[in-house]
């Protein structure tokens, strides 16, 4: 296990970064809410040459997708639902191993014919793995800029290798190291059990639509399709970066979703063909799971003649807190090393919207962590 003690202040406060907590998290991932929300994964199996995205991004070398959750640029290589697809079989089905070049970063080993197996159907006839590698290629090469509304910017590759590796008889990806360092201070979720009857979904749309209900905690409701409404303030099929290019492609979204009515619902997804209300609800179920950010132990050095202690502050996760004579639900809180603060994310308890606010708490870590401490509900 690699430890690395970080100073972090004259309160005497000391970080200790565990890797073995990144780890852990990828384990029990299948992806962070943040590449689900802002349309990192197109709602399609491949671009069409002549599509106005595909000209965009060879002509400028870069497509910009804004929506309710923050922004995404990406350059180089585009990335659809088939990649996504493949991203999380290597994350359920791979086997996580220790990098062969001993870099202190995240790799998995795996059989090429057994993701086939899990993408395609157990029944599947193909053995071309040429669509795999392909993929593999493209997440080598596609950069990503992630900004999100709450959140650090993160610029990223997925991949820094992939490939077969004689020495372990297996193929084999090593994750880059920013995408591992975005990963680990993102919200994660795990749809694991849920993964073999996404893949088998046909209509790459629905999967993203599935995908980014599945990352919201509470129900939400949204317009399906609003070209009037201002950037970043966008409905379904903007949100996950659907193309309505023309009314045809309109049209052909809407048949989309009235013939998959059915396997939305199975997700909490409901839409209702024969209204004429342009919204899509998503009911929070149990299929997923909300894993926490890589959060690691805190030293809280706490002065001459006390005992140190060292504290988890995810246990402060879900619990209610006085600030300034209002009641806060905490969502999240992590330890951000660039600013060497506590940041904590919560909302309003009187909000029905529960729109997430970073509150101006005290700097030092050590300080943060006893104003909390002090001021939870118990």
């Amino acid at each position: 296990m690699t430890k690395n003690k970080l100073k972090v202040g004259k309160d005497h406060t000391q970080t200790l970064m565990c890797f073995e907590t990144v780890r852990e998290k990828f384990n029990s991932s299948t992806s962070t809410i943040e590449e689900l929300r802002l349309a990192m994964f197109a709602p399609i199996q491949k671009f069409s040459h002549n599509s106005k995205t595909a000209i965009e991004m060879k002509e400028k070398k870069r497509i910009v997708r804004k929506t309710n959750w923050g922004s995404v640029k990406i350059e180089k290589t585009l990335l659809s639902q088939n990649h996504r697809d493949l991203l999380d079989c290597i994350l359920t089905y791979g086997e996580p191993i220790e990098p062969l070049d001993g870099e202190n970063t995240i790799a998995y080993k795996f059989s090429l014919y057994n993701l086939l197996k899990k993408i395609y159907g157990e029944h599947t006839k193909t053995k071309n793995t040429e669509p795999i590698n392909k993929m593999l290629t493209d997440m080598l090469s596609s950069v990503i800029s992630i900004e999100p509304s709450t959140g650090d910017f993160a610029k990223f590759q997925i991949l820094s290798f992939a490939g077969y590796k004689k020495e372990i008889d297996s193929y084999y990806v090593k994750f880059n190291q920013e995408y591992v360092r975005f990963f680990s201070k993102s919200l994660s979720i795990n749809y694991q059990d849920s993964l073999p009857d996404i893949l088998q979904i046909k209509e790459p749309m629905i999967k993203a639509i599935i995908r980014l209900a599945l990352t919201q905690k509470d129900a939400i409701t949204m317009k399906i399709y609003d070209p009037t409404a201002e950037e970043g303030r966008s409905g379904i099929l903007e949100a996950i970066g659907y193309p309505i290019e023309s009314p045809t492609q309109k049209k052909r979204a809407f048949k989309i979703l009235k013939e998959n009515s059915d396997v939305l619902k199975k997700y909490g997804v409901y839409y209702n063909p024969s209204s004429k209300n342009n919204i899509i609800k998503y009911k929070k179920n149990q299929i997923v799971k909300f894993i926490p950010k890589a959060i690691h132990k805190a030293l809280i050095e706490k002065g001459p003649g006390e005992e140190d202690a060292y504290v988890r502050l995810e246990e402060f996760i879900d619990k209610k807190f006085n600030f300034k004579n209002e009641k806060y639900m905490i969502t999240n809180i992590y330890f951000e090393q660039s600013k060497n603060k506590i940041i904590v994310e919560s909302y309003l308890t009187n909000d029905k919207n529960k729109n997430t606010k970073l509150l101006e708490l005290p700097d030092m870590p050590s300080e943060t962590y006893q104003f909390l401490e002090k001021n939870i509900e118990s």
